[in-house]
């Protein structure tokens, strides 16, 4: 069963009949339209590998399932928030990184991998640190497809997106 937080995917997609342009999936725009954070970590981490001990969450740069951890080595609330924090600043600075591979791809190909990413976890089961890694990972998928479809619309209706 998915997590009762995260929306539907399912939905008829909406086609603009002016500019025969698909709307993206409803959870995927929710998801999308959440803010980034603002804390410290976020921002460190978002400038420069540098500036923070990035080690504890490697594991969580792919797709889950993450490697299990005893019971015992869960993180408390605080320091999950924290490594959430960090873990956001991480995927920032790898997004303004990789924006020129980004731009390569086609919209629908980051979309395929956002509702396969949503797919897995409609059934996803781990612990609480992992399924909220996991979710922030959907997020910036969510978030990656939003920004090139928005870019795609100002290229097509607008011609030059400026």
């Amino acid at each position: 069963m998915g997590d009762p937080r995260i929306p539907s995917r399912k939905g008829t997609p909406y086609i603009n009949k002016d500019t025969a342009i698909q709307s993206l999936p409803t959870a995927l725009l929710v998801l999308a339209s959440e803010p980034l954070p603002t804390s410290h970590l976020f921002l460190e981490a978002s400038e420069s590998a540098d500036n923070l001990d990035e080690s504890e969450i490697t594991q969580f740069d792919g797709d889950p399932p993450y490697v299990a951890q005893p019971p015992s080595a869960e993180p408390d609330i605080v320091y999950l928030e924290k490594m959430l924090d960090v873990m956001s600043g991480r995927q920032a600075r790898h997004k303004m990184q990789r924006d020129t591979e980004i731009e390569c791809k086609s919209r629908e190909c980051i979309e395929r991998e956002w509702e396969a990413l949503a797919t897995i976890l409609e059934t996803y089961e781990a612990s609480a640190s992992h399924n909220t890694m996991a979710h922030n990972r959907l997020w910036w998928h969510a978030r990656i497809v939003n920004n090139l479809f928005i870019v795609a619309l100002k290229f097509r209706v607008g011609g030059s997106g400026q």
